[in-house]
């Protein structure tokens, strides 16, 4: 008795907070391991040497489940097994040593163990533990009867059948099979019950088990050869673990089918009320409102009443099988008079440093049918089942609400305006996104729902900006078609939080993105006819194969197990991950602490491979295409060898792995990456490998900023997929650790250079990183490479063509530098943003942050000139009061500091303003005396207004005020740039001009004529804005912008182009030629289409040269098809430029109304006729050469 109380004594104190309840000390509780069979255990070494076996009682805290864990050695067969109520479980036989582990559930005070040998041999107990199972929280709920069929549940073994001569397809197994698994279970406190429909062969009598892992919860006696219904319970919801089973025992060679099974609180269910209930649809996507407090209707979703619904996202692509760039999430709540919808549209046209607020629609100001969709909106769609009515409600981002009814059989043309009295809709614009409110009484609808399913909703979106039409449902077609719509149901308690149904999803472990209230998901992987399902309440699963496969995820009401959010299928694709090996005796494989056996798959990330026993040493894995042995990289010590394999850890950016990189022939292509060791690693050797297909070179490797000493070097030969390959590796010289957001310039280039080709193929490179110091080695990741002909380029002399290089001017390598300006200058660029002496023109920035041109010394010398900050109050310790900076003194200080600037920038032939700030937060909004003075007397108003006075009354004078403030410094900066050197030239960048651009820019272009020697602006394409901002500056002339996204590195997005119909569209936009941004985000895409585009330029440069060309319309030719532009230079030749900007290919054709010779510009071939047709994102130029 003594010693069991030394136990409890033991086992209590940690269970009371949960965690380890028991941990066994061999030499202190040696005495209650009792022998099994007759040999009694041996302690020796802290262990128990065990002839046979040793059995141990173990006190427990509280009924629950409980995990044990025992880590034994030896050549024996081992088992262990717990006794006890509801029933005695198992694990399985392990050879040579391992860990067994059990999860058992105990509904009383003691769990009876038995550590034992198989084989009659000795081993050794090295450990035992039992850990408390936290018990999921039980919710006072009843249980409707919810059907199930139970092929939606196929097991590890079994078969699914079809009946024949009826519908019916159900599993069927002999003894021993688990023909069903891992279907979820409620969360009830209240008694449960599990009906099962079910036969067996001949009506012998069979048993079949409800178990969770290995242990037996409940049994019922089968004896029909008749599908019947048997039911088990009652059961408690703390023992139903979330990997549930079904077991069939009984004779040998019997076949037991199961056809459906039932979850209910109900004790009492009969069978004709159980074939009456229709199965759950899995694959039928539905949603849920929940009951909220009737909101505000404002647009602000941060509200407390919005805190009772679920949000979801994604949205997915009208026909395509892909997620929306710009996301969008949604809740949906009720209560006993009105359905409500919540919308939060990510949008990264209304990020202001983006500059791309003018792609953004929203200019309806009140309802209209025919223009609607023409804004960026949202939509909602309701039906009611058996009737053919369709309503819908259309909100933009002013908040207003256009609604509609429309009916069978055309619910596009039939649409006619509804105006219901009671619903409403609001909106509001923030920094990135938009929001929307929409309340619908039920009576605009046709009154409440009757029952979960009635009403069938979607919810859309159309996006303006990148032409995207989006939805949470699957849509094949267009909105507008009634098997779009969801079936709603109205989920009886609120729901806190957020999921996210579709992600990136990795080989391995991965989860959901959820937060919130306890919910409980069923996610579902479908990959040909091999169905996987994964039950948790933190929605992690697995995916252990390669390839395409279909996923869904259903979410439930933990309690009842109502379905509260069904998501649409979607198809996806992840490289294969299981680690295969040769099982045989005598070895021991584990990942990340746990044995193992064959197709285990590894996770996305760090995963810890140890290997043990004889044939450790010779060992061989293969983790899909790629093989492996033990070898000198791998740590040995008294447990084996160890190796930390990654997988899917290093990043190229951008990420040319989503869709491929594209290689001119003879061309050289840099890619980024971050140099990163896992998180908690650190290492003095770490390595990047790259290996390329041979006639592919590497040209080097280089940091920024002398972040990263580094060398490299070619390191092996090898065959990848029968194809040979040369390895490079790049050496980081100091010590390199985990470091969470890697900033860009602290990246490292590598430079390859394709083969010459005439002909366009496809081959793939590989990547990974490694550190021998730490027994690291990632598997190789890959990237397509589409090789393509080199296009023959031109290098125009008259118009601008520049290139924005991203952190290039730092690059610490500067002989790979030139290379890849070499490479630029080859593809028709001729200005960039890094000196060079290889005849680009180098621009450079100019501003006024203590890194750039610091105006420490003007503020040290006039400690009163500091900026007044116009939002704080609060003086600058950086910037100069803007009133100062267009004085004598500053004009003086500017003289004596700005050559040696200069000097210091690399004596650029071109300066820079980019000046892209907001009037009340710019470093030129400042609100000292001598501002609040000049600012009052212009515009006749007090001279002691205060800034949130300024903002409520007088925001379009001080935008005004501001445009001209900015202006001054300009004309400051110009004045002084002439004044030191006149061949500089002095450029402007901002928006485009428009009123939107003058408040949150700060910039009026009709200022800045006087004030230097030509503008830049962009991006997208605001038409009437591009007209205005060329006119404002006339003569001087006004490049267009053209972007390739991402640009940030914290996108993980695929990266976009700049084709050669948007270069050219651009070319036509302006009056004096292009930039583009970014050089690390384009590829030979980019570079193909700005050869071609700048050779076509140069050979016609009259045509865009400035002030050597007029634009011509419909007087001197038609043109039909694709967008069309025309040009005519001082000599009356003619020009006529063809783009296609559409996604499908497009037909065009032109006549000039001029007699002439007619050239083909692309090909320099005569020819008589101006047609043909232009695939998405090509052009066509033809010239009139005049008589």
């Amino acid at each position: 008795m003594r010693t069991f109380f030394l136990l409890l004594a033991f086992a209590f104190p940690s269970a009371l907070c949960g965690g380890t309840v028991y941990q066994a000390d061999f030499a202190r509780d040696f005495s209650l391991f009792k022998p099994y069979r007759d040999q009694a255990p041996v302690l020796q070494g802290g262990k128990l040497y065990l002839g046979s076996g040793t059995q141990i009682n173990v006190p427990l805290p509280r009924p629950g489940r409980y995990l044990v864990e025992a880590q034994v050695t030896g050549k024996s067969r081992t088992q262990m097994a717990s006794f006890g109520a509801p029933a005695t479980t198992y694990t399985d036989e392990l050879e040579n040593g391992g860990l067994h582990r059990l999860s058992y559930y105990s509904n009383r005070g003691m769990l009876s163990l038995c550590i034992y040998t198989l084989s009659d041999e000795a081993f050794a107990l090295h450990s035992l533990s039992v850990k408390e199972i936290e018990t999921p929280q039980l919710d006072e709920a009843d249980v409707p009867a919810l059907v199930f069929e139970a092929e939606d549940f196929p097991g590890t073994n079994g078969w699914t059948r079809k009946e024949q001569g009826s519908d019916i397809i159900y599993r069927s197994g002999q003894r021993w099979y688990r023909p069903l698994r891992d279907f979820p279970a409620p969360r009830s406190s209240k008694p449960l019950y599990l009906y099962v429909r079910a036969r067996s062969q001949r009506g012998s009598k069979m048993r079949l088990a409800l178990c969770s892992d290995r242990q037996a919860l409940a049994v019922t006696e089968l004896n029909t050869s008749q599908f019947a219904w048997f039911s088990m319970g009652p059961l408690t919801g703390a023992a139903l673990g979330e990997a549930l089973s079904m077991q069939i025992n009984g004779e040998p060679n019997v076949n037991v089918d199961i056809d459906r099974f039932a979850w209910s609180s109900n004790a009492n269910m009969r069978a004709e009320e159980l074939e009456q209930l229709p199965s759950q649809n899995l694959e039928q996507p539905l949603l849920s409102a929940f009951p909220i407090q009737k909101p505000q209707i404002d647009g602000n979703l941060d509200e407390g009443s919005w805190q009772s619904a679920l949000q979801v996202s994604p949205f997915r692509l009208v026909r395509e099988n892909t997620l929306a760039v710009e996301q969008t999430s949604f809740k949906l709540g009720y209560d006993e008079n009105a359905l409500y919808l919540g919308v939060k549209a990510e949008e990264s046209a209304l990020i202001p440093a983006n500059q791309r607020m003018h792609e953004f629609r929203n200019k309806l100001q009140a309802p209209n049918l025919r223009s609607c969709y023409g804004d960026d909106v949202i939509l909602l769609l309701i039906m009611r089942q058996g009737q053919s009515k369709m309503y819908e409600f259309v909100v933009n981002a002013n908040g207003v609400l256009t609604c509609a009814q429309s009916d069978a059989p055309d619910y596009w043309s039939g649409r006619q305006l509804y105006n219901p009295q009671g619903s409403k809709a609001a909106a509001q614009i923030g920094n990135g996104y938009y929001s929307v409110e929409l309340a619908i009484p039920f009576e605009d609808i046709g009154g409440k729902a009757k029952y979960d399913g009635e009403l069938r909703i979607l919810i859309g979106r159309v996006e303006k900006s990148r032409s995207e039409s989006s939805s949470y449902a699957a849509v094949e077609l267009g909105f507008h078609l009634p098997e779009n719509l969801l079936p709603l149901h109205f989920a009886k308690q609120a729901l806190a939080g957020e999921i996210c149904t579709a992600a990136e999803f990795f080989p391995g472990s991965n989860r959901l993105p959820l937060e919130g209230d306890p919910m409980l998901l069923l996610n579902r992987l479908r990959k040909d006819d091999k169905v996987e399902n994964f039950v948790s309440e933190e929605g992690s699963f697995e995916i252990a194969e390669g390839g395409e496969f279909i996923f869904n995820s259903i979410c439930y009401e933990p309690g009842s197990l109502r379905p509260l959010l069904q998501s649409p299928p979607i198809r996806l694709r992840t490289v294969s991950s299981q680690l295969q090996f040769e099982d045989v005796p005598g070895l021991t494989v584990s990942l990340n602490g746990k044995e193992i056996k064959p197709g285990k798959p590894l996770s996305s990330g760090l995963n810890k491979l140890t290997v043990s026993g004889d044939k450790a040493e010779t060992t061989r894995f293969r983790v899909g295409d790629f093989s492996f042995s033990v070898d000198q990289t791998w740590q040995k010590s008294a447990q084996g060898y160890s190796k930390n394999l990654l997988l899917e850890h290093s990043l190229l950016w951008p990420d040319w792995c989503k869709e491929g990189l594209s290689i001119m022939a003879g061309h050289v292509q840099q890619v980024l990456f971050p140099p990163m060791l896992p998180e908690g690693h650190s290492a003095d050797d770490m390595q990047f490998h790259i290996e390329l297909p041979e006639g592919f070179s590497f040209e080097g490797a280089s940091g920024y900023y002398k972040e990263y000493p580094l060398s490299y070097a070619m390191t092996g030969k090898l065959q990848r997929q029968g194809q040979a390959y040369i390895r490079y590796s790049i050496n980081f010289l100091n010590r390199r650790k985990y470091v969470e957001n890697i900033p860009s310039h602290h990246y490292v280039a590598f430079v390859i250079r394709a083969p010459e080709s005439n002909n366009a193929f496809e081959t793939k490179f590989y990547f990974h990183t490694s550190a021998d110091s730490l027994a690291l080695s990632e598997l190789p990741n890959e990237c397509k490479v589409f090789v393509l002909p080199a296009e023959k380029s031109a290098l125009p002399q008259k118009v601008h063509v520049q290139l924005w290089a991203g952190w290039l001017s730092s690059m610490d390598d500067k002989a790979l530098q030139e290379l890849i300006l070499r490479d630029a200058l080859a593809c028709g660029y001729n200005e960039v943003g890094v000196k060079n002496s290889i005849g680009l023109k180098y621009f450079t920035l100019i501003g006024f942050e203590s890194w750039n041109f610091s105006l420490q010394s003007f503020l040290d010398q006039y400690p009163d000139s500091a900026q007044v900050e116009f939002a704080s109050g609060k003086s600058s310790k950086t910037f100069v009061c803007s009133t100062r900076m267009q004085d004598n003194d500053f004009a003086a200080w500017l003289a004596e500091k700005l050559p040696e600037w200069h000097k210091r920038r690399g004596s650029s032939d071109i300066i820079c303003w980019d000046y892209e700030c907001p009037v009340y937060t710019s470093y030129l909004a400042c609100l000292c005396p001598r501002c609040q003075g000049r600012f009052a007397a212009k515009y006749d108003l007090p001279a002691d207004l205060t800034s949130d006075e300024i903002k409520a009354k007088y925001s379009k004078q001080w935008i005004d005020f501001m445009t001209s403030q900015m202006a001054g410094v300009a004309a400051a900066l110009y004045k002084g740039i002439k004044d030191y050197n006149p061949a500089l030239e002095f450029y402007i960048y901002s928006g485009y001009e428009s009123e939107q651009t003058k408040f949150i820019y700060g910039v009026d272009w009709k200022k800045l004529i006087a004030h230097m020697d030509f503008g830049g602006a962009g991006y997208g394409r605001p038409i009437a804005d591009i007209k205005a901002t060329v006119a404002a500056v006339q003569p001087k002339p006004m490049i267009m912008g053209v972007i390739a996204n991402p640009y940030l590195v914290s996108s993980r997005m695929p990266p976009t182009f700049t084709s050669a119909a948007e270069l050219m569209r651009a070319m036509c936009d302006s009056s004096g030629g292009i930039l583009i941004y970014n050089y690390p985000t384009l590829d030979a895409r980019s570079f193909s289409a700005q050869a071609l585009v700048s050779r076509i330029v140069a050979e016609n440069e009259q045509f865009f040269a400035p002030s050597q060309y007029k634009i011509a319309g419909d007087e001197i030719a038609r043109t039909q098809g694709c967008e069309a532009f025309l040009r005519a230079d001082q000599d009356g030749n003619l020009l006529m430029v063809f783009v296609n900007l559409s996604r499908s290919k497009t037909a065009f054709s032109g006549d000039f109304k001029k007699r002439g010779r007619i050239f083909n510009c692309r090909t320099g071939e005569e020819t008589t006729q101006i047609s043909g047709s232009l695939v998405s994102g090509d052009i066509a130029v033809y010239k009139l050469q005049a008589n």
